[in-house]
């Protein structure tokens, strides 16, 4: 099926992108970005999810979007909804799909034996998958992608190693996470020490922070584990939701720090919160490249990360450091290196590569087959 064409005579596909949901996170925000690419670039784009949440609604509203989405906004995977994207998908006949995370990846690949659009491109947004099972499923299905895209050279040498991608250069392809530095700074209006203030942090204590969900890929046991082997001088807050929270709490009791650490649950004021901190702190098992620690260099704020996905490749040339996954007495040793901040000193490094421009031409491009400009 050929492209149609839009008005000022440029080829205009349609293009289904599909992902879990549309609850907050940082595939989440990736996809949406490259929605928005290819709506500016003419194209029809739909973002179908399965299951429900949408904290991107007015985004979604203001970028022209069209989306397919439970019913519910509190819906869970639902068979009935997934039939009803397949159906939805058979009648429109996209000519491209994109997919991002596990579950969309599999549907979607269902739906190219289905539709067989023009070209299917599924995202991995991780170094690896978090079960056997998964890496198998994802193995034997990606025949039916002609793309993988992931997000770090470190990912990609990985997930060719361990055979959860062809190993031949021409099926996967790295494009970075994109971000908008100034944007991500301009949301921080909030005056650091009143932050802090809020918090019940005292002015004189070295403030960590963490970001993300509260689930095994995050291991959080390691961050309490190195919170206990600080001083008292060391709080930490966590802002994120997730399966592991009470068991993170429990936790926290039983090592004696729940006095220096807060469960702040989901916030919106991120930028105002590393504003505030003196560390960003990221004990992941594994990751792509963390659109959080993207984040923090826009802000100016150091970074300690696990060795992981493309945190070695991010904190090169800045104030951060990388310790083994797991090692919450390398993790306790850097935070004892990390001082106080002098209020707002410290200088955004450098997150040029990283441009939301320079990301979304090249999706554009992979999208339509054809080089970046």
């Amino acid at each position: 099926m050929s492209p149609h064409r839009s008005e000022h005579g440029e080829e205009r596909r349609r293009v289904l992108l599909v992902i879990n949901s549309l609850v907050r996170g940082g595939a989440e925000t990736q996809l949406l970005g490259v929605a928005r690419a290819l709506r500016q670039a003419g194209d029809e784009v739909v973002v179908a999810t399965l299951r429900g949440g949408n904290d991107f609604a007015e985004q979604i509203e203001g970028d022209g979007l069209q989306t397919w989405l439970p019913a519910s906004p509190d819906a869970g995977w639902d068979v009935r909804h997934a039939g009803r994207i397949v159906w939805r998908a058979w009648r429109w006949r996209p000519e491209v799909t994109v997919s991002f995370l596990l579950q969309a990846t599999l549907l979607t690949r269902l739906l190219n034996v289905l539709v067989r659009p023009r070209r299917s491109i599924a995202s991995m947004r991780n170094e690896k998958l978090e079960t056997r099972l998964r890496t198998w499923l994802y193995r034997v299905t990606c025949g039916l992608d002609d793309v993988v895209v992931t997000n770090s050279r470190s990912a990609a040498r990985t997930l060719r190693h361990n055979g959860t991608v062809p190993d031949d250069p021409r099926r996967i392809v790295v494009i970075p996470n994109g971000i908008d530095a100034d944007a991500v700074r301009a949301r921080a209006t909030a005056d650091p020490a009143r932050t802090r203030a809020a918090l019940g942090v005292a002015a004189e204590s070295v403030l960590l922070l963490g970001i993300g969900r509260l689930s095994d890929q995050k291991d959080w046991p390691t961050l309490l584990d190195a919170l206990a082997r600080t001083d008292d001088s060391v709080s930490c807050v966590i802002a994120g939701e997730g399966p592991q929270r009470e068991a993170l709490e429990a936790l926290a009791a039983r090592l004696g720090v729940s006095e220096r650490l807060t469960f702040l649950g989901l916030r919106h004021d991120v930028p105002d919160l590393m504003a505030a901190a003196d560390a960003l702190v990221l004990s992941s098992r594994y990751e792509g490249t963390p659109n959080v620690v993207l984040e923090a260099l826009a802000m100016g704020l150091p970074v300690i990360a696990s060795d992981v996905g493309a945190c070695r490749e991010l904190l090169e040339g800045t104030e951060g450091e990388v310790v083994p996954p797991g090692d919450a007495a390398a993790l306790a040793a850097a935070i004892g290196r990390r001082p106080r901040r002098a209020g707002d000193s410290s200088a955004p490094a450098s997150t040029e590569r990283f441009a939301w421009g320079a990301v979304q031409r090249q999706w554009v491009a992979l999208v339509h087959d054809r080089r970046a400009g």
